[in-house]
């Protein structure tokens, strides 16, 4: 737990009177009026006593908050404030999740803390709860405070995540504290023996002390709590999180939002703000190295598609072809390989910079030739991360290469004991880069932490005999990791936070883990042969995935991933395969090359976790609401019914790309 323990506000003096005058117990107007309510579990099913609800005002007499509900009057508050939250139950540890509004009844901040059995926790108003608002302006004087009591929600021993659902559990007990100045002249008589010869100042503190009123028990009221707060987690600029220590600030949960996990691939997601942007290079490893002849649709530069909120779409040159771009929230910069040694660094519709990787070769996959592979961009230490080869006389030698984008500064490349992977991931909440190998069944792990000395551990994964990885992909809230196999129908998972780790050079890596067989991924095929899964990308937060296959035709398909880790083997609780409807031109859906037009991402507008594809073309994005599609009729168990129009019910919505 960590408890922050404030010096008091209030100043003892030895004077009776003055003592007397230092408690001032504020009761709580209409508005908070307690309600009065049987105890017990509630008609909802949730239990009573775990919503608390209170106000609060840090303006002064001298520096006046303005409140709207009172006609934009300035008034004096009592300055800073302190949260006061006791765990009072043998509960090992409970979650105080928080919800601060401004006036203008709009969400601004949220927060976890975990407060153990008969522990303490201290939080300042405006040092704590209010200093770093969503909407990226100044700290807001006057709203109101929501506390829920819930029992912790992650696999993170003291981690609580007010933006994964909650699990209301009696309960804390809150109270705040105003600090309060009065100041008087003392006017005792001058050049006396018992006064100063000159007029002084006393000032007395007083405190006063507001209760946090129960609330009704609100399942949708919980909902919504919920909801925005995810939307703040995922908004990828860090604003939005209150903290529980205000001498040593955590940094947000790292696994509870999409900038923890990034995925390498084709396509560069930028989340920033209520934006959502895509960035699709016009073309791949298959095309540019002419596994595919003739390459139609291969041509130079970049496109830039507006998925979600302000801009318009764009199309960006470049002088070489390009295979792969990573994008980071954070800064709102863009990283894009060419398939020989060149990276292009984007801002807006901008090429800013033009840098060369240490690549060489030709490093060799099942559908294609690459120099530069991938590139994704980890936004926790603005590291681009690029995939590629290393050798000038073998095709099968290859590592990765880090370029610290806050200087434009690469690394050593460094060579990996197998084969990279098709399409890496990254987890930085771990330091992890996440390499199944294509050509050899090992999942590689490399640490990162310090990046000058990456450590490699290897896990050797026999069963099903023939595995030929293709895609990784991870649920950041549960640490739960993903690898597609083009060989046959299903996913291998695995459960990070249950990792054990054997240095060495290599070192090993083990997890419970499983091949899940999926049999109605048979319909990811290739000329009539099976090529199982390739393509995949998770929702972090929603543990919702989205499939395609790279070479197939129309065969898409979502899987429902555990929402809890740390215990047992983990298992894909849910899944459904279907087919993309033709574009709004007339033309069938074609699933793009390798290496690999899909990501997905949690909407900062609606909270709606999308699957996000691009057609071979790359004449439209296709938009997939992953919870939708899950939720829609089928045909059996697992096969989307053929009579779901998923364009008119919105479960597909197709982008252009101009």
């Amino acid at each position: 737990m960590q408890t922050v323990r404030l010096e008091r506000l209030q100043q003892r003096t030895t004077s009776f009177a003055v003592a007397a005058l230092a408690l001032l117990v504020l009761l709580p107007g209409p508005a908070l009026a307690q309600i009065k309510r049987a105890s017990g579990p509630q008609a909802d099913g949730l239990p009573d006593d775990v919503f608390r609800v209170s106000y609060f005002d840090t303006g002064t007499a001298t520096t006046p908050s303005f409140v709207l509900g009172i006609g934009g009057q300035g008034v004096g508050g009592a300055g800073d404030s302190l949260v006061r939250i006791v765990n009072p139950t043998s509960q090992p540890a409970l979650c105080a999740m928080i919800y601060v509004f401004d006036e203008a009844e709009e969400q601004q901040e949220c927060c976890g803390c975990s407060i153990t059995a008969d522990g303490f926790l201290s939080l300042s108003t405006e040092n704590n709860l209010t200093g770093n608002p969503a909407s990226g302006a100044a700290h807001f004087p006057t709203g109101v405070i929501k506390i829920v009591s819930s029992l912790p929600n992650t696999s993170v021993a003291g981690v609580c995540d007010p933006g994964l659902t909650l699990t209301p559990t009696p309960t804390l007990r809150e109270w705040g504290e105003h600090a309060e100045e009065t100041s008087a002249e003392d006017k005792g008589e001058v050049g006396s023996a018992i006064r100063p010869s000159v007029a002084v100042t006393r000032t007395i503190e007083n405190v006063s002390i507001l209760n946090y009123s129960p609330a009704p028990t609100d399942a949708q009221e919980f909902t919504n709590l919920v909801a925005e707060c995810a939307k703040i987690e995922s908004n990828g600029t860090g604003t939005g999180v209150c903290t529980c220590d205000p001498t040593n600030p955590p940094p947000s949960n790292p696994l509870s939002t999409d900038s923890a996990c990034t995925q390498e691939g084709a396509l560069g997601l930028l989340i920033s703000g209520n934006n959502v942007d895509l960035y699709v290079p016009n073309s791949s490893v298959s095309e540019a190295s002419g596994f595919v002849s003739p390459a139609p649709y291969s041509t130079t530069g970049v496109q830039l598609v507006v998925l979600e909120g302000s801009g318009t779409n764009a199309s960006i040159p470049t002088s070489k072809l390009v295979v792969s771009c990573g994008a980071n929230g954070s800064t709102g910069e863009t990283a894009c390989v060419g398939d020989d040694t060149t990276l292009y660094l984007i801002n807006g519709t901008t090429v800013s910079d033009t840098l060369a990787s240490g690549a060489i070769g030709r490093h060799t996959f099942s559908d294609g030739y690459c120099t530069n592979c991938g590139v994704t961009i980890d936004p926790t230490t603005d590291l681009a991360i690029i995939s590629e080869s290393l050798s000038s006389t073998s095709s099968s030698v290859s590592g990765y290469q880090l370029l610290d984008l806050s200087s434009n500064t690469f690394g050593t490349p460094f060579v990996t004991p197998d084969p990279i992977a098709e399409n890496f991931g990254v987890d930085s909440g771990r330091n992890l880069i996440l390499s199944p190998s294509e050509d050899i069944p090992m999942y590689e792990l490399i640490n990162i932490s310090d990046p000058t000395t990456p450590a490699v551990y290897n896990n050797y994964i026999g069963t099903p005999t023939g595995i030929q990885f293709d895609s990784s992909a991870e649920e950041c809230s549960t640490g739960i990791i993903l690898a597609s196999d083009e060989e046959h129908p299903g996913l291998y998972i695995a459960d990070l936070t249950q990792a054990t780790f054997t240095a060495g050079s290599p070192g090993l890596w083990s997890a419970p883990e499983q091949f899940q067989t999926l049999p109605e991924f048979t319909a990811f095929t290739q000329g009539g042969s099976l090529t199982g899964t390739t393509e995949i990308a998770v929702a972090s937060g929603q543990h919702l995935a989205i499939l395609d296959d790279a070479f197939g035709t129309t065969a898409f398909g979502a899987v429902q991933l555990p929402a809890t880790s740390g215990t047992g083997t983990p298992a894909i609780q849910d899944w459904v395969v279907g087919n993309l409807p033709s574009t709004p031109d007339g033309k069938g859906w074609l699933n793009g090359y390798d290496v690999h037009f899909i990501s997905a991402y949690v909407s900062p507008n609606n909270n709606k976790a999308y699957g996000v594809l691009v057609n071979r073309q790359r004449t439209y994005v296709a938009l997939v609401d992953l919870a939708a599609l899950m939720a829609a009729a089928r045909t059996g168990a697992h096969i989307l019914d053929s009579a779901v129009n998923l364009v008119t019910s919105n479960i597909v919505t197709y982008i252009a790309i101009d």
